[in-house]
């Protein structure tokens, strides 16, 4: 195995608080629709797994299956690489009513609360028409480098049923909020909210031009602008009942965090909300093998650690490559600082893949 440092892996498997699990994509093969991903129990050998479906699916899993790559990316979890699934639809067989197929994922020794539940829901599209105009792949895999249509479809959906579910807890009204999809890029999760009942102002903001003109011309959903890389954002005080942010300030040095934090409050209306990701120790594990011996000393003693560089945006926009870091803070940095600025009600652990979830407020 090629790593970075000496640090063995149980370390990095007790850094992850949580199982893990991902969404590859769909397609549709003689009346089945296969939906893949990835799903990390505690233990190996996928005992710890199992898959629920609302009545009227017709459906089984294939359970685990194997899949090579995992054992590279996940190297310190053991059966990394047999951890695959596949969930057949058989569609002559259901008769489930709804615009979407859901599913969820349990894991074993769990507690099933109501973030676990919306954590690990998985939201499949019933319409062909969720499927249509996307912006081509060297675009959607400028927002997530692995992204296809495909993939935007579940994951992009099965996101905009979380953030809705989340915001809903905490006492927002999605069927009529004004929303700021913060780091929009072509409206990967933006699109969605409509479909899954968010009727209020929509908006998106992102620093990729690109991406940005593309939403403008396609999507009439929302309104669209490009952002700055620093504050103002183009919008008045008190403007959103809802921010979310996916994995954006995980790109942010700690200076420019604060700073857009200040900003976040500014735009909020007294008791909205943010809804921010960060990536804090089980995004530390799945970086390992990039990872220092030196950087992970810091990192575990300190609870942050040196900024990373990251070329995602190198030759998109000027001083991306200056700008756009990859920042790793535990939950205990990441809550402390943004509760410099905003009411810190609750922090989600691998909420959105492996990254953190701050649910912040704006007090009056």
């Amino acid at each position: 195995m090629n790593r970075a440092n000496s640090y063995g892996a149980a370390l990095f498997k007790q850094l992850t608080s949580r199982p893990l699990w991902s969404l590859w994509g769909m397609e549709m093969q003689k009346g089945m629709i296969n939906v893949t991903g990835l799903a990390l129990p505690q233990d190996s050998g996928g005992r710890g797994v199992a898959f629920e479906a609302e009545d009227g699916i017709a459906f089984r899993v294939d359970y685990p299956l194997p899949y090579p790559g995992a054992a590279d990316m996940y190297w310190y979890w053991p059966g990394a690489e047999r951890a695959a699934f596949r969930i057949v639809i058989d569609l002559a067989a259901c008769s489930h009513r709804g615009d979407f197929y859901r599913f969820r994922i349990r894991f074993k020794d769990v507690d099933d609360t109501e973030n676990e539940r919306i954590r690990t829901q998985i939201v499949v599209p019933k319409t062909l028409q969720l499927l249509q105009n996307f912006p081509c792949h060297e675009s959607l895999q400028r927002v997530q480098r692995f992204d296809s249509i495909s993939s935007v479809a579940v994951r992009g959906l099965s996101d905009a049923y979380r953030i809705k579910s989340i915001a809903e807890n905490h006492g927002i009204d999605m069927s009529t909020a004004t929303v700021l999809d913060w780091g929009c890029g072509h409206g990967r999760v933006l699109r969605f909210l409509p479909e899954v009942g968010c009727h209020g102002r929509l908006h998106g903001i992102d620093i990729d031009p690109e991406n940005i003109g593309w939403a403008r011309e396609h999507l009439e959903v929302a309104s669209f602008d490009v952002g700055p890389l620093y504050p103002p954002l183009p919008y008045a005080e008190s403007s959103f009942d809802l921010l979310y942010g996916i994995s954006v300030m995980t790109h942010l040095s700690p200076d420019v965090q604060r700073v857009w934090l200040a900003e976040i409050r500014r735009v909020l209306k007294p008791g909205g909300l943010a809804l921010l990701t960060f990536t804090g120790d089980s995004a530390t594990a799945f970086a390992s093998r990039r990872l220092t011996d030196e950087w992970l000393r810091v990192y575990l003693a300190e609870g942050q650690g040196p900024d990373l560089p990251s070329e995602d945006l190198v030759g998109v926009v000027e001083n991306g490559g200056d700008y756009y870091r990859n920042v790793h803070q535990t939950v205990q940095i990441a809550r402390a600082r943004c509760a410099e600025h905003l009411t810190v009600l609750e922090s989600q652990e691998c909420a959105f893949g492996y990254q953190d979830l701050l649910v912040l407020r704006k007090d009056t």
